[in-house]
């Protein structure tokens, strides 16, 4: 069974300046995982410190495969493939 590894603490440390609206989009890319991320943010200005609240992101595939592959194969020979579908 293939486990996702790498679940970094830390997805995003970068600053983005907002305007007076208060707001900036941020488009990233995700690991290739199905989990849901949650995100926090913080900002200092002159006049104070800004919270926004928490959200959370829930990110999926629609499908995925698991191919069950033999220890060795023979160059010629004919060979059984086994595929699962998920969804």
């Amino acid at each position: 069974q293939a486990l996702q590894k790498d679940f970094p603490g830390t997805r995003l440390w970068e600053l983005v300046p907002v305007g007076e609206e208060g707001s900036a989009e941020v488009p990233v890319t995700v690991p290739n995982a199905i989990t849901e991320w949650t995100a926090g943010m913080f900002c200092t200005a002159p006049t104070g410190l800004g919270l926004a609240p928490t959200v959370t992101l829930l990110t999926f595939k629609p499908f995925f495969v698991e191919l069950v592959l033999p220890y060795a194969v023979t160059r010629g020979k004919t060979f059984t493939l086994a595929a699962t579908v998920f969804s």
